[in-house]
Protein backbone atom coordinates (compact mmCIF):
# COMPACT_ATOMS: atom_id res chain seq x y z
CA UNK A 1 0.00 0.00 0.00
CA UNK A 2 2.85 2.01 -0.56
CA UNK A 3 2.70 4.70 -3.53
CA UNK A 4 4.92 3.69 -6.12
CA UNK A 5 7.04 6.40 -8.97
CA UNK A 6 4.35 5.22 -12.34
CA UNK A 7 1.79 7.67 -12.36
CA UNK A 8 -2.07 6.46 -13.25
CA UNK A 9 -1.96 8.08 -16.89
CA UNK A 10 1.71 6.10 -17.45
CA UNK A 11 0.54 2.83 -16.23
CA UNK A 12 -2.74 3.05 -18.24
CA UNK A 13 -1.94 4.60 -21.31
CA UNK A 14 -2.78 1.05 -23.79
CA UNK A 15 -6.26 1.47 -21.85
CA UNK A 16 -7.21 5.07 -21.75
CA UNK A 17 -6.67 8.16 -22.56
CA UNK A 18 -5.93 10.30 -19.38
CA UNK A 19 -4.39 13.67 -18.46
CA UNK A 20 -1.10 12.97 -17.53
CA UNK A 21 -1.19 14.20 -13.43
CA UNK A 22 0.66 13.30 -10.05
CA UNK A 23 -1.78 10.70 -9.33
CA UNK A 24 0.45 7.86 -8.60
CA UNK A 25 -0.36 3.79 -8.81
CA UNK A 26 0.39 1.87 -5.28
CA UNK A 27 1.95 -0.61 -4.68
CA UNK A 28 -0.17 -3.56 -2.98
CA UNK A 29 1.79 -6.56 -2.28
CA UNK A 30 4.37 -9.16 -3.76
CA UNK A 31 1.38 -11.55 -5.21
CA UNK A 32 0.15 -11.44 -9.11
CA UNK A 33 2.88 -8.09 -9.49
CA UNK A 34 1.31 -7.06 -13.04
CA UNK A 35 -2.64 -7.54 -11.76
CA UNK A 36 -4.36 -4.12 -11.28
CA UNK A 37 -6.92 -3.77 -8.18
CA UNK A 38 -9.17 -0.99 -7.69
CA UNK A 39 -10.27 0.25 -4.66
CA UNK A 40 -13.18 3.03 -5.11
CA UNK A 41 -16.09 5.27 -2.80
CA UNK A 42 -18.72 4.61 -5.36
CA UNK A 43 -21.12 2.36 -4.23
CA UNK A 44 -22.74 3.48 -7.86
CA UNK A 45 -19.88 1.73 -9.93
CA UNK A 46 -20.68 -1.31 -9.00
CA UNK A 47 -23.92 -2.64 -7.25
CA UNK A 48 -23.32 -6.17 -7.08
CA UNK A 49 -20.51 -6.04 -4.74
CA UNK A 50 -20.48 -4.89 -1.42
CA UNK A 51 -18.60 -2.82 0.35
CA UNK A 52 -15.00 -3.91 1.76
CA UNK A 53 -15.88 -1.59 4.51
CA UNK A 54 -18.09 0.97 4.38
CA UNK A 55 -17.47 3.45 1.87
CA UNK A 56 -15.21 1.66 0.30
CA UNK A 57 -15.33 -0.57 -3.10
CA UNK A 58 -12.82 -3.13 -4.85
CA UNK A 59 -13.20 -3.05 -8.38
CA UNK A 60 -14.33 -6.42 -9.53
CA UNK A 61 -14.33 -5.87 -13.51
CA UNK A 62 -13.21 -3.98 -16.38
CA UNK A 63 -16.13 -2.08 -16.75
CA UNK A 64 -15.68 -0.97 -12.72
CA UNK A 65 -12.68 0.03 -13.57
CA UNK A 66 -12.93 2.20 -16.70
CA UNK A 67 -16.02 3.71 -15.13
CA UNK A 68 -14.09 4.90 -11.94
CA UNK A 69 -11.10 5.57 -13.65
CA UNK A 70 -13.11 7.93 -16.11
CA UNK A 71 -15.42 9.39 -14.15
CA UNK A 72 -12.32 10.69 -12.25
CA UNK A 73 -10.50 12.11 -14.65
CA UNK A 74 -13.66 14.00 -15.82
CA UNK A 75 -14.18 15.03 -12.85
CA UNK A 76 -17.89 14.15 -12.83
CA UNK A 77 -18.30 13.64 -9.61
CA UNK A 78 -16.37 13.60 -6.22
CA UNK A 79 -14.43 10.32 -6.14
CA UNK A 80 -11.32 8.58 -4.20
CA UNK A 81 -10.00 5.75 -5.30
CA UNK A 82 -6.65 4.10 -5.57
CA UNK A 83 -4.99 1.71 -7.63
CA UNK A 84 -2.87 -1.27 -6.58
CA UNK A 85 -0.33 -3.53 -8.73
CA UNK A 86 -0.01 -6.95 -7.32
CA UNK A 87 -1.72 -7.84 -3.49
CA UNK A 88 -0.82 -9.92 -0.42
CA UNK A 89 -1.62 -13.36 -0.19
CA UNK A 90 -1.75 -15.70 2.78
CA UNK A 91 -1.91 -19.27 3.27
CA UNK A 92 -5.16 -20.97 5.16
CA UNK A 93 -4.41 -19.97 8.67
CA UNK A 94 -1.42 -18.11 7.94
CA UNK A 95 -3.29 -14.76 8.64
CA UNK A 96 -4.25 -15.68 11.88
CA UNK A 97 -1.48 -17.03 13.48
CA UNK A 98 0.84 -13.89 12.41
CA UNK A 99 -1.77 -11.97 14.66
CA UNK A 100 -1.39 -14.74 17.42
CA UNK A 101 1.76 -14.19 17.62
CA UNK A 102 1.88 -10.57 17.69
CA UNK A 103 3.25 -9.68 14.21
CA UNK A 104 -0.18 -7.45 13.41
CA UNK A 105 -1.11 -4.46 15.12
CA UNK A 106 -5.11 -4.44 14.37
CA UNK A 107 -7.35 -1.16 13.99
CA UNK A 108 -10.61 -0.86 12.78
CA UNK A 109 -10.51 0.32 8.58
CA UNK A 110 -12.24 3.28 7.62
CA UNK A 111 -12.18 4.94 4.13
CA UNK A 112 -10.31 8.09 5.48
CA UNK A 113 -7.51 6.02 5.70
CA UNK A 114 -8.01 4.33 2.67
CA UNK A 115 -8.02 7.31 0.87
CA UNK A 116 -5.68 9.14 3.04
CA UNK A 117 -4.54 12.46 1.17
CA UNK A 118 -0.99 11.75 2.50
CA UNK A 119 0.45 8.06 2.19
CA UNK A 120 3.36 8.65 3.97
CA UNK A 121 1.77 10.69 6.78
CA UNK A 122 -0.79 7.81 7.30
CA UNK A 123 2.07 5.50 8.56
CA UNK A 124 2.38 8.13 11.60
CA UNK A 125 -0.93 8.32 12.51
CA UNK A 126 -1.82 4.96 12.10
CA UNK A 127 1.10 4.44 15.17
CA UNK A 128 -0.75 7.24 17.02
CA UNK A 129 -4.40 5.53 16.89
CA UNK A 130 -2.41 2.27 17.81
CA UNK A 131 -0.12 4.00 20.84
CA UNK A 132 -3.86 5.36 22.06
CA UNK A 133 -5.39 2.04 22.05
CA UNK A 134 -2.82 0.31 23.82
CA UNK A 135 -2.46 3.46 25.79
CA UNK A 136 0.98 3.84 25.67
CA UNK A 137 1.30 7.42 26.05
CA UNK A 138 2.36 9.65 22.94
CA UNK A 139 5.70 9.82 21.30
CA UNK A 140 6.61 13.65 21.99
CA UNK A 141 9.82 15.53 20.30
CA UNK A 142 9.46 18.18 22.69
CA UNK A 143 9.87 15.61 25.50
CA UNK A 144 12.17 13.13 24.81
CA UNK A 145 12.42 11.94 28.26
CA UNK A 146 9.26 9.99 27.09
CA UNK A 147 10.62 8.10 24.46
Amino acid sequence: NRPSSVTIAQALTEHFDLPDNDDVMFVGGPVEPSALFILHNSAEMDQSEPAVVPNVYLGSNTSVFESVVNTASQGLQELDFRIFSGCAGWGPKQLESEIDRGDWHLHPACSQMVFHNDSYALWDLMLEKLQEQMGFPPASKSKPEWN
